[in-house]
């Protein structure tokens, strides 16, 4: 019988399809096979050092205040489309920035 696990974040959509037992076990896998094909499809211009993503997934920040994480997070590649503030609540939470919370609340 076949199983298929189907999710998708952000504009980045991936779907994993086999036995039950197979899907499940790549599931576990996913974070080091979301680095490696960031890696492998990852781009740089010349001289420019590859960025580095929190999961892959999102940009990493390193800010003193939540509000520097969310101009960061917004002047990153990421940022550049258009994003929900779901999308943004997950950036930060996947940084450990949580001082956002109570403020939207």
């Amino acid at each position: 019988m076949s199983f298929s696990f189907r999710v998708k974040i952000g504009s980045q959509e991936i779907e994993i399809s086999g036995s039950r037992e197979e899907v499940m076990k790549t599931i576990e896998e996913l974070p080091l096979l979301m680095e490696m094909v960031s890696k492998a499809f990852g781009s740089t211009k010349k001289g420019e050092e590859p960025s580095q993503s929190v999961g892959s997934v999102y940009p990493s920040v390193s800010a003193s205040s939540c509000s520097e994480a969310v101009l960061q997070l917004l002047s990153s590649d990421w940022g550049k489309q258009p994003r929900t503030l779901t999308e943004l609540g997950e950036a930060l939470k996947a940084n450990a920035v949580y001082g956002w919370l109570g403020k939207i609340r």
